[in-house]
């Protein structure tokens, strides 16, 4: 039973880490884009105007996220 636990917490860590590790968030102009290092591309893109109450959260690990409410 033991060991169940230890591989369903493995495998959510490890889908974790793909969907969010490899994505950094860069400005270009008036345009946010969350870009994909491994795949080298982007994955959206976002305008300025269009983004509200955006904060950087910071996990247990101190890497950090962004979190963003976005406009109607």
């Amino acid at each position: 039973m033991l060991g169940l636990l230890l591989i369903a917490l493995v495998v959510k860590g490890a889908g974790f880490y793909l969907t969010y590790a490899p994505l950094e968030y860069q400005r270009y102009g008036d345009r946010l884009v969350a870009y994909d290092r491994w795949l080298d591309e982007p994955q959206w893109s976002a305008s300025i105007d269009a983004l509200r109450d955006i904060e950087v959260v910071h996990d247990r690990f101190q890497t950090g996220y962004l979190v963003l409410g976005q406009s109607p």
